[in-house]
């Protein structure tokens, strides 16, 4: 009888524990079931996220090689008409260069002519430049000689200097009788011209540049101008003059 009941005992333990091996089994099947069903999930949503991974990379990268295409094609274009550009720039910058050339060889050959007639013009004008300084120091010279005797003449008529003053003795009352002012103008202009007339001299005998001997000749110009005035207030006092006897010979 207590062996009938230990059994039964142990057949209620064995009844419960294998009750409690089931409920862990489900529990741990459920627990399994819903972690693998969240795996399918994750792992579905992995798939479809890499297929739309896939297309939008698929498109992209066909989109890239549309991109790649067209700028490849663009380059080749690019580098046809660069070849072109180049050749027709190249062809241009010769034919500028061979024209660069035939311009300079003209410029060189003008200006050698240019050169060549600059000097015959130069040599022409050096030439024309010093046969016009040897006229211009011959009437000076020319111009000297003659006012030196003109201006000792009319001192002999004045007598304003002591040098001439004897040729003068004989007939100075004579002189300018009617109009003693003209004889008085006379002879300050004698004066005066004198004066600058020994300057002129004294310029003349300096060793001259050209450019003196221009100035000198102009000097000599007012020379000649005071001589021109001096000789028509000369015949203002001659026509003033009251002669009763000849004047001597060397006057005249």
């Amino acid at each position: 009888m207590a062996r009938i009941d230990t059994q039964a005992n142990l057949s209620s333990i064995s009844l419960n524990t294998a009750n409690q091996s089931y409920s862990n089994t489900l529990e741990v099947y459920s627990t399994t079931k819903s972690a693998l069903l969240k795996d399918i999930d994750t792992a579905k949503l992995q798939y479809e996220n890499a297929q739309t991974t896939r297309d939008n990379t698929f498109s992209t990268t066909e989109k890239q090689l549309e991109l790649a295409k067209a700028q490849l094609d663009a380059v080749t274009t690019q580098k046809e008409n660069t070849t072109k550009t180049v050749d027709t720039s190249l062809t241009l910058a010769n034919q500028s260069l061979d024209n660069a050339k035939l311009t300079l060889d003209n410029f060189n050959k003008n200006a050698d002519e240019t050169l060549k007639s600059l000097d015959i013009k130069k040599k022409s004008l050096a030439d024309k430049k010093s046969g016009l300084i040897d006229t211009l120091e011959t009437t000076i010279s020319s111009t000297l000689s003659t006012t030196d005797t003109s201006l000792t003449n009319i001192d002999m008529i004045l007598g304003v200097t002591e040098r001439n003053k004897a040729y003068n003795d004989d007939y100075e009352i004579y002189l300018s009788a009617k109009n003693a002012s003209n004889l008085n103008q006379a002879k300050d202009m004698f004066t005066q011209t004198n004066a600058d007339f020994a300057k002129l001299k004294e310029k003349y005998h300096q060793d001259l540049s050209e450019a003196d001997i221009v100035a000198l000749y102009k000097e000599c110009l007012v020379v000649v101008d005071e001589m021109n005035t001096l000789h028509e207030k000369m015949t203002d006092v001659l026509d003033d003059t009251i002669i009763s006897q000849p004047l001597p010979e060397s006057v005249l």
